[in-house]
């Protein structure tokens, strides 16, 4: 399995670091003031909380201001908070899930001085699907040991993104079990893509192997399982994947770059003894 294959949204979101430019120029669109207003905001924040600002920077909140949001590096390259995609990277060193021929340039951005104030920086992205490029920005400044950046909201994943991403860890887990399970649990770029993440069930004890977001569902029955409004959610999906083999749900879950309750809606398969699932939320119902 190839670690980074497929990770090319997280790690396109690093690029901007080999771009950097003096920000100064006129902002044509609202979004460039916007981002830089919050930035500036949240350095005043932490000037004046220190260290407790980053339970608030990570919380979708006072420092989320519509597509934008805020995230904070150490100068080692550990996340150190975020409201956005990338909170689940919090507490590791983004360095290290990095492909080698970005590595020295990441380091280097990391050396940016705390005199050089707020720094542009405009770098591609491309889509899950691989089918185009996007131009991003981003604005970041040096503080202390710290670097501020903030970030943009990319749009929501599709149904095609959920049905490739199922198709990946099937793939994977039907290969390599262990390693998938393991990597899944760990956060890796490989099997996580913005809002979109699997979750995997071990059939013979119907309980939760593997999570990419949220590891306090390990080991608990996914049959017992409930969505947000109380209504039946394992135990209907064990039931379609036991006749079926594979099949798909709607459900109401948190979305957590949102902070909201939104329709979901769930693929699944069958994998020799493991259930995968991917699931994607929707803008209506």
């Amino acid at each position: 399995m190839k670690l980074f294959q497929g990770a090319g949204r997280w790690v396109a979101c690093w690029i901007f670091l080999l771009i950097t430019v003096q920000a100064g120029a006129a902002e044509p669109q609202d979004d460039g003031q916007g981002a830089r207003a919050l930035l500036e905001r949240a350095v005043l924040y932490y000037q004046e909380h220190h260290e407790s600002a980053m339970a608030a920077f990570s919380r979708q909140g006072d420092f989320v201001d519509n597509n934008c949001y805020v995230l904070v590096l150490n100068t080692s390259g550990v996340m150190l908070a975020s409201g956005g995609p990338s909170s689940y990277l919090i507490g590791k060193n983004v360095g290290e899930v990095l492909p080698k021929e970005l590595k020295t340039a990441f380091s280097e951005a990391l050396r940016t001085e705390s005199g050089q104030g707020v720094r542009k920086a405009q770098y591609h992205w491309k889509n899950w699907s691989g089918d185009r490029d996007e131009n991003k920005v981003v604005y970041y400044r040096r503080v202390d040991d710290k670097l501020f950046a903030v970030g943009y909201f990319i749009s929501r994943e599709s149904a095609e993104n959920a049905r490739l991403m199922l198709d990946k860890v099937a793939d994977a887990i039907a290969s390599n079990p262990a390693s998938t399970l393991d990597a899944i649990n760990q956060a890796n770029p490989a099997f996580r893509q913005d809002d979109l993440y699997p979750y995997v069930i071990d059939l013979n004890s119907r309980r939760f192997v593997a999570h990419g977001l949220n590891k306090r569902l390990l080991g608990v029955d996914f049959s017992t399982l409930k969505d947000a409004h109380g209504q039946p959610l394992g135990a209907p999906i064990l039931r379609i994947s036991q006749r079926k083999g594979t099949g798909e749900y709607q459900y109401l879950w948190t979305n957590p770059l949102t902070n909201r309750v939104e329709n979901k809606h769930a693929f699944f398969r069958r994998v020799g003894s493991y259930l995968v699932a991917v699931g994607y939320y929707q803008d209506k119902p």
